[in-house]
């Protein structure tokens, strides 16, 4: 009883960092002027994945726009690439967790989708890092608009 109870309080702990983590980071890339819809929109597909306590194959057809944002030219990085590759692979792997379990009787089999999502929003977070100089942001982010000089009375 004591090993369930501490099961839900994790996801929900996990639940609320991530949110938590995917809000301020998007609401610090505003406040610097990093504001990258494709890559914002990307972030928060890829959280609805995460969070979601069951995560039918379908939706994996939210991970779409991730997988456009994270292999533009701009961000060609190899961390970044072999995060993306892993975690499509481990989705990959999802499907065939019934044949793999019986290979490896392990729970941890059946967390191949949640896997999978980690690296895709760990690999977004690099990418959308409200952090970077402004000559490492990507070409496709707008810069930031130019403050006009405020008028004087003669």
């Amino acid at each position: 009883m004591g090993c369930a109870r501490f099961g839900v309080v994790l996801a929900y702990v996990g639940t609320a960092l991530i949110l938590g983590m995917t809000v301020a980071w998007i609401v610090l890339r505003v406040r610097r002027g990093l504001v990258d819809v494709r890559i914002d929109f990307a972030l928060l597909s890829a959280i609805v994945v995460l969070i979601t306590p069951v995560v039918w194959f379908h939706y994996y057809v939210l991970l779409l726009p991730t997988f456009l944002a994270l292999f533009k030219p701009a961000h060609t990085s190899q961390r970044i690439r072999w995060l993306v590759l892993v975690g499509y692979f481990l989705f990959v792997l999802d499907f065939y967790w019934r044949q793999i379990v019986l290979l490896v009787p392990s729970p941890l089999v059946l967390g191949f989708n949640f896997y999978g999502s980690l690296c895709i929003w760990i690999a977004l977070l690099i990418v959308a890092s409200p952090f970077q100089s402004r000559a490492t942001m990507p070409a496709s982010a707008p810069a930031p608009p130019a403050q006009a000089e405020p008028e004087r009375a003669g």
